[in-house]
């Protein structure tokens, strides 16, 4: 039977596939298709996935955590304008606030889904911004194309998953893949990433660690956009970092610590190389020796990859070390909740980490890992680090599938509240319970 296409075959007796140029060909063939209708396809492809991992964030939106009380409350309570410039656990969360103003204009019943909806576009724009042509410095269309598919369908990540209160991580991710990506083409281009990054750098705190690294692009090409997304950076970070110092002390939860080294190592061990392997696990709490020695391997991948690693992934495991080193010296675990207050006795700090809460913060190492490990694959890489890489994608699939379905929320019925709130008289006030069990707001009737 003569093939379709004979380009891809070394030769035509033989038949013998080639399999560089079929990669060159299907690049061709997607690279043909119109921009609009590929990052269309991208969209909806993507949308897919996340959905079908969560799909009661469709089928039965809620709020959850801060959503609800934070900052849809505070924007129906005390108006559109004013909790724009308040700060929570001592920082601005300048995006999530946009959210809570948009969905003011519509029922509260549809308010949940607004929220997921925004949140799941979030966490999409990395893989459209990933696969732009842009980000060729990064890998061929193929590597690329895995590197999302990786991302899309991250173990161990539960938590930040369609979280709209979690949106400076994805933004982060957002802002990082501008500031390492090729100039913008027009004022389209420069006018969504000075959005991006404007809007990263004054919703959470990662602006600050994203400072230096903002810097080092610069310095690597001195190109006039990236220091003014640098400056950017810059200036927002010191606003940032000022709001801290000021109200932080008294935002944040005063939890004890309990830092220790046998902590440390269970936390990085289970929950940054071992989770992306065998998903969510404690498997080596209490066993200090094997901690160690996936410790070691898995952070000597990561440090071959700060050597001898193309810009971008020295750029992004540098910033995936910041970020996890300020999580670990400052994190913020939960205390027992009721009406969204914390009360309560505590456990320290590592000791709840090492137990595996807190997935927000192994999010970043994760992805960085994860990079490294593909861009190991490269036949060049070192002999052993390259079979490492192998094997962990090997093991990958039990991890994805594990932890494939995300925790679904309660369902509280939030529908029968919202209909209630809505028939209310003016004046009334009504406390909606929320997710996760414990939290609950607050809503007077105007």
């Amino acid at each position: 039977m003569t093939p379709t296409n004979p380009a891809v075959f070394n030769d035509q007796k033989t038949r013998t596939i080639n399999p560089k140029r079929i990669q060159d060909w299907l690049t061709a063939r997607l690279q043909s298709v119109p921009p609009w209708c590929r990052q269309a396809l991208i969209f909806l492809l993507s949308f897919a996935i996340l959905v079908s991992r969560r799909p009661d964030a469709i089928l039965r939106p809620q709020f959850f955590i801060e959503d609800g009380p934070i900052f849809y409350a505070q924007a129906y309570n005390a108006g559109l304008l004013q909790p724009m410039f308040w700060t929570y656990s001592g920082y601005l969360h300048t995006f999530p606030r946009l959210i809570a103003d948009l969905s003011q204009f519509f029922p509260l019943v549809y308010a949940p889904l607004i929220f997921n909806l925004a949140a799941l576009i979030l966490q999409i724009l990395p893989v459209q911004i990933l696969l732009s042509s842009r980000l060729k410095g990064v890998g061929s269309l193929p590597t690329r194309a895995f590197l999302a598919l990786l991302y899309l369908s991250l173990p161990n990540s539960s938590e930040v998953h369609v979280n709209l209160a979690g949106a400076h991580w994805r933004l982060a991710i957002i802002a990082f893949l501008v500031i390492v990506a090729a100039p913008p083409r027009g004022w389209k281009e420069e006018f969504f990433d000075y959005c991006a990054v404007l809007m990263c750098a004054l919703t959470g705190p990662l602006a600050i660690m994203l400072t230096p690294i903002s810097f080092l692009a610069w310095v690597g090409n001195r190109d006039r956009w990236k220091l003014i997304l640098t400056s950017t950076v810059v200036t927002c970070a010191a606003v940032q970092g000022s709001l801290i110092l000021m109200a932080g002390r008294a935002q944040r939860l005063k939890e004890p610590l309990g830092a220790n080294l046998a902590s440390l190592l269970e936390i990085v061990s289970n929950h940054v190389f071992t989770a992306v392997l065998i998903g969510r696990n404690v498997l080596f709490n209490g066993h200090p020796l094997g901690a160690l020695g996936v410790s070691v391997l898995g952070s000597a991948t990561l440090l071959y990859g700060l050597y001898r690693g193309p810009q971008p992934l020295k750029l992004f495991i540098l910033f995936a070390c910041l970020v996890l080193t300020c999580s670990l010296a400052s994190p913020m675990v939960p205390w027992p909740v009721v009406g969204g207050i914390p009360a309560g006795p505590r456990i320290p700090g590592w000791q709840l980490l090492a137990l595996g809460g807190e997935q927000r913060y192994w999010f970043m190492p994760m992805l960085a890992f994860l990079a490294t490990l593909v861009w190991l694959l490269k036949p060049a890489s070192p002999a052993a680090l390259h079979l490492l890489a192998i094997l962990c994608f090997v093991l990958m699939p039990v991890a994805v599938v594990r932890d494939w379905r995300c925790w679904p929320r309660v369902d509280l019925h939030f529908a029968v509240y919202a209909e209630e709130f809505r028939q209310a008289p003016r004046g009334a006030a009504l406390v909606i319970p929320l997710n996760p069990p414990g939290w609950s707001m607050r809503l007077i009737k105007h």
